[in-house]
């Protein structure tokens, strides 16, 4: 087993943003297999178009961790540059929904009422608190959280984030 593992970014070069995050032990033999991947992602249809423009992503390393700490560092990084809406393609769901539902407890809303104040169907707001949206919008989430009076990154579960 790897001392050591790796939070890595593929970097957009049109956009000079980071579009996937992603562990890996050896990221150069990752970034490979993602350049050869053909299976019907966002990462992937992201990735071929790039290609056909003759580029690829560029590989970042993010951060480096032991193997026991990289699923902290990993949900951080993608939770992190999502709200910033830097991170486009990966699919793995934001903890939305606890911090969502004691939040509006606390500041005694019904779904419908913060479904009203943000402008939204009240069946988004209840999507989102029950982890159902895979990728909320961060969007969504700035008006969320204003309507909240916190940090869209409180709504993303913040309380862990890595060293």
């Amino acid at each position: 087993m790897a001392e050591q593992t790796h939070i890595y970014g593929l970097l957009c070069t049109i956009e000079n943003k980071i579009k996937y995050v992603g562990k890996a032990d050896d990221p150069s033999r990752q970034l490979r297999q993602h350049l050869k991947a053909t299976d019907h992602t966002a990462k992937t249809r992201w990735i071929a178009a790039l290609r056909r423009r003759g580029l690829a992503p560029k590989l970042v390393i993010l951060q480096t961790v032991t193997p026991d700490g990289w699923r902290v560092a990993e949900r951080w990084w993608i939770d992190s540059l999502r709200v910033r809406e830097l991170l486009l393609t990966n699919a793995t769901p934001a903890p939305v929904g606890e911090a969502l539902r004691a939040r509006r407890d606390d500041v005694s809303l019904s779904q419908r009422e913060l479904a009203t104040m943000i402008e939204v169907n009240p069946w988004t707001v209840n999507t989102m608190e029950n982890i159902n949206i895979k990728n909320p919008h961060p969007s969504s989430m700035r008006k969320l959280a204003a309507a909240l009076d916190v940090e869209p990154a409180e709504l993303l579960g913040k309380e862990n984030t890595p060293a």
